[in-house]
Parts: C-alpha cells; structure tokens; sequence
C-alpha cells in the first residue's frame, strides 16, 4: 500500500505526512503540494522542508490556469484585500456560508489532482490519498470543500 498526502506545509497535513510515514513507512509515502495563484508561497515551502525531512519524493502541481478566473482575496489576481478576522467573525457579520478567502472548489480540484498523479506514479499499486482538511474550516459553510461531507463524497 502507497499513501500520496496532499501538503501545505501547515500542521493538519503535516501530521497526515507523519501518520502516513508511521504507518506505512517513508519508502511507501510520497506528498504532493499545489501551486493554486496564492498570494504566498510559504506554504510551498515548508510542505517541501517537511518531505526532506522524512525524505520524501515530493510533488508540486499547478492549479493556476484554473483558478485564474477566480477573485478569492487568497489569490494573486484577486482585487479583494484579505479580511484578518475569524471565521465566527465573518459569519456573525455575513450569515452562513463561504467567505473572501474560499478559493472554489480547491480541495475537490487537489484531491481529483492527487487521484490523478497517484494512478500515474504507482500503476501496478493500491494507493490511498490523504487529506488533513480542518473542521474548524467546515463550520458554517465557510470551507464546504472541508466538510466530512465533501471528503466522504470525493471518496
């Protein structure tokens, strides 16, 4: 069994990487991180300092002739600022439902992404794919694309 781990370098997908390696040993894990137009790229980087130290084959993924359409205020193209405020305050503010930095469908695109490279890269070989997708994100529909119910669907 192969796990290929989606990884921001954050700490919900590092510890995915960290299971993925306990349980099945680094030789069978290898993560992939994605380049989405975002404003930053540190997470690009720290998903790759934690690959070298697990010594993992690492994957970077471009996303951005997609998303280029989009004006998420996450993204380099967007004309909105990014709001600094909590998910509770943008909802008790503006109801339920999405907010400025919910770049559409991203974690749906990543996943199909993965499938896609994991049936590439191991062939001959059963592979899961790994996400460590926030629930706090879930919570009003902020992130819906972090829900267990979106994860169990893409499942």
């Amino acid at each position: 069994m192969k796990a290929l781990v989606l990884s921001s370098g954050g700490a919900d997908s590092t510890v995915c990487v960290a299971l993925a390696v306990e349980k099945l040993g680094r030789e069978n894990v290898a993560t992939v991180s994605f380049e989405y137009g975002q404003k930053h790229d540190k997470e690009l980087i720290c998903a790759q300092k934690i690959a070298d130290f697990y010594s993992l084959k690492h994957f970077v993924l471009s996303l951005e002739n997609i998303l280029k359409f989009s004006d998420c205020s996450l993204l380099k193209n967007s004309t909105q600022a990014i709001e600094h405020k909590s998910y509770a305050d943008q909802i008790a503010e503006k109801g339920e439902g999405k907010v400025s930095t919910y770049v559409p469908f991203r974690n749906g695109l990543m996943l199909s992404s993965a499938a896609a490279l994991a049936q590439s890269i191991y062939p001959e070989e059963d592979c899961e794919i790994w996400i460590g997708a926030h629930a706090d994100d879930a919570a009003g529909q902020a992130y819906a694309d972090c829900s267990s119910e979106f994860t169990q669907a893409m499942d």
